[in-house]
C-alpha cells in the first residue's frame, strides 16, 4: 500500500520536473473524467456533478498560475 508521504514525495517530483500549474491542469481532467464515468456507469449526476465543479474550480486556479518553470 502507498503512504501519504510516498505519494507526496512523488507528486514534488512531478512538480520539480513541470509545474504547479501543469500538475493542477492534470488534475482537473482526471477530475472531469471521473465526473464522465460516474455520470455514464452509475447514473449518479449528483457525484458526478461534484466531481466536475472540483475540476472546474481547480481548473480556474491552474489558469491563474503563471506557466514558467520556477512555479
Amino acid at each position: 500500500m502507498t503512504t501519504i508521504n510516498e505519494i507526496l514525495e512523488v507528486l514534488e517530483c512531478y512538480i520539480d520536473e513541470s509545474n504547479v500549474k501543469s500538475v493542477l491542469s492534470h488534475i482537473s481532467t482526471i477530475c472531469s473524467d471521473k465526473a464522465a464515468h460516474i455520470e455514464a456507469s452509475y447514473n449518479d449526476r449528483l457525484l458526478a456533478r461534484a466531481w466536475r465543479k472540483a475540476s472546474n474550480q481547480i481548473d480556474t486556479c491552474a489558469n491563474a498560475l503563471p506557466s514558467n518553470p520556477g512555479i
